[in-house]
């Protein structure tokens, strides 16, 4: 690979380098912190608390616990906590497999999820696969990978296949390594919740409807929550929602996509590639026979609504119940990004444009705010969630509902800046920018979700031009951020037999929205199972391990369709760093020119005329790979001008030596 030695004396650090520096240091301890206090020294959780817990629930949570870290260690070279993230999946994975279910398996079955939604699989498991990218010679984690997407490809001896290749449908909402799960998926309403919540299992339905919405409008005597107080009513929606779900494949299992996806990243192995093909596929076709807009369900002989009586809608985790666009929109995106990153074709990324397309048309504008509707439905009650004030609502207090589509909201901007980050198309872009509010909040609460993050709109006005402050103000909000979870920590007295699920979930302090934006020039992973999409990522060439080196720091500060605009800093000043520079987070693009300022030759400080001024001259290289290797000795700085083919063969995570 072409090698550019830095020359340009870093002799005024900017103030967006100085904290890019102090949040790295920060999160270098603050992972430990918390391991320290609350993990055990095997690494399992204190999280269930009884030794007899039994439940279908919970996996995903423990695993999400630690979602960003491996991302952290793709970031700045952390070889110590790279091995903290492994023992935790491990430890994680071998705790989760002494838990029964209640249905005859545990919850855990040869060392995979034995069988959940997709909506829940992939926010648990976005952890393996950035762990896996953060080490793709790993052969222990390569196995697993493959042994994990062959409950998909059908390369395991089940009783009941995932996956049926004549219709290309995968056989239920609840699957795993124990095949589809049609007796837990039918049961686990009435089973789980009074062990949650500790009150008889028609109270909690009727509670959690209440929250949500009814699944369906025609269940008789069930017209509102209330009604599910009955525990005969209670038992028919639960009969319902098992008579029409229980065998039907849902759009959120186009997420499973990326557990396929992440077998041939490490492998290079076609059937993977193709079962992806194959699977997303096969949802495109059946979107586009919708005029563009995705159904969330298809029976088991591959038809649309064939166990909803021909509807397109009504899915589990689809568009009617319990989320709509909020688990809709993070499948079809991963399935889109997946096809496309296999093959280099980004047209694929025209099945999440349609669903956009579909919502902008119903779009209402409110005191200067747009709000897209989430959801689709039957007519009905829609007096569910009285507390969210983000939601549009008619004169009587419930729901909006119009022409089928309801539970009106502003957008997320996550899902738009992936579409644009995928296509880098003007017009992706310009869908940002109608729809959503630029800016960065102040303060620190509400914190956005469990990612972490929501400020996308804000990181694209930055890369037009728009925000020249952003870089300073995310990164002073991310330090915030995680100061204020390591003082809730420091204050915390909370009775560890009291913890639920999510107790590591809420004090997790890594925070990794800045870095992965200025660093990695890269929106957050979708939060639900999403791979790592990134305009460049970074390795140490010393050490022949991923991240920036210690010392080092990075600012992208330009993305367009012909290239980026890179700032790297060296800040040590005693050590020479040497960074290879990898363009697309699988080495999917090339670079072609790179383009950066040295001084004269012969050119020294003066002192003590002179001070900040250095003379530069242009040098350029040309590249034509997707590596590029730059050293930087002490207190040294490079910008580089990166001009890049986009989508010129598939991505891999193979290492670049």
């Amino acid at each position: 690979m072409k090698d550019i030695l830095a020359r340009l004396p870093c002799l005024r650090p900017p103030t967006w380098a100085l904290l890019e520096q102090r949040l790295l240091e920060m999160l270098e301890t603050a992972p430990r912190t918390i391991l320290e206090r609350y993990v055990a020294r095997d690494g399992a959780l204190l999280w269930p608390t009884r030794p007899d817990h039994e439940g279908v629930d919970g996996l995903d949570d423990a695993y999400e616990s630690f979602h960003n870290w491996p991302l952290l260690c793709l970031t700045r070279h952390d070889e110590a906590l790279l091995q903290l993230c492994k023992r935790e999946f491990e430890a994680i994975t071998h705790q989760f497999a002494r838990y029964p279910t209640g249905f005859g398996r545990m919850m855990v079955v040869h060392e995979y999820e034995g069988g959940y939604d997709w909506f829940h699989q992939g926010e648990g498991y976005r952890f393996f696969y950035d762990l896996c990218l953060a080490d793709p010679s790993d052969r222990s984690q390569i196995q697993r990978a493959c042994h994990y997407a062959g409950y998909y490809l059908n390369e395991h001896d089940l009783p009941e296949p995932n996956y049926d290749p004549h219709h290309r449908v995968i056989r239920g909402p609840y699957v795993g390594s124990t095949g589809p799960n049609r007796l837990v998926f039918g049961a686990i309403l009435p089973h789980d919740l009074p062990r949650a919540y500790g009150r008889p299992w028609p109270q909690v339905l009727a509670w959690w409807i209440g929250v949500w919405g009814l699944p369906f409008q025609d269940v008789p005597g069930v017209s509102r929550a209330a009604d599910l107080e009955d525990p005969d009513r209670a038992e028919a929606m639960v009969r319902a929602l098992r008579e029409r779900l229980g065998s039907s494949d849902t759009v959120v299992n186009l997420a499973a996509t990326s557990m396929v996806a992440n077998a041939y990243l490490l492998t290079g192995a076609s059937r993977y590639r193709d079962w992806v093909l194959e699977y997303v596929s096969a949802w495109r076709e059946r979107a586009r026979a919708n005029r563009g807009i995705i159904p969330d369900n298809v029976g088991p002989n591959g038809i649309v609504g064939e166990c909803l009586g021909g509807k397109w809608y009504g899915g589990w985790y689809g568009w009617t119940f319990p989320c709509g666009w909020h688990s809709v929109g993070p499948a079809v995106a991963i399935g889109a990004e997946n096809a496309s990153r296999l093959t280099g074709d980004v047209s694929f990324m025209e099945l999440l444009r349609w669903q956009l397309e579909a919502l902008e048309e119903q779009a209402i504008e409110v005191d200067g705010t747009i709000y897209l509707p989430y959801r689709y439905g039957d007519p009905g009650w829609y007096g569910y969630g009285q507390g969210d004030g983000r939601v549009l609502r008619d004169e009587q207090g419930d729901v909006l509902w119009r022409n089928g589509w309801f539970d009106f909201r502003p957008p997320d901007p996550s899902i738009l800046a992936h579409l644009w980050a995928m296509t880098m198309d003007p017009a992706d872009r310009a869908r940002v920018r109608r729809l959503v509010r630029a800016g960065v909040g102040d303060s620190i609460h509400p914190e956005h979700g469990k990612d972490l993050g929501g400020h996308e709109a804000a990181w694209l006005a930055f890369l037009d031009g728009e925000e020249p402050d952003y870089p300073e103000e995310i990164l002073r909000y991310d330090l915030g951020l995680c100061a204020h979870r390591l003082h809730r920590v420091m204050a915390d007295r909370e009775d560890p037999t009291a913890y639920s699920d999510a107790y590591l979930q809420v004090r997790n302090p890594v925070v990794m929205e800045a870095l992965a934006q200025l660093v990695l020039g890269a929106p957050l992973p979708i939060y639900n199972g999403g791979l790592l999409i990134a305009q460049v990522r970074y390795w140490d060439r010393r050490l022949l391990r991923p991240g920036l080196p210690r010392g080092v720091v990075a600012l992208v500060d330009r993305i367009d369709p012909a290239g980026i605009r890179v700032h790297l800093i060296n800040l040590s000043t005693s050590r020479d760093a040497e960074v290879i520079v990898q363009a697309g987070a699988g080495a999917e693009h090339d670079f072609t020119e790179v383009r950066y300022q040295v001084p004269p030759d012969g050119w020294e400080p003066s002192w003590p005329a002179g001070l900040w001024e250095v003379p530069v001259r242009e040098e350029r290289v040309q590249v034509n790979e997707p590596w590029l290797a730059l050293r930087l000795p002490p207190l040294s700085e490079a910008r580089l001008e990166l001009g890049m083919r986009r989508w010129v063969r598939p991505a891999t995570a193979r290492l670049p030596w």
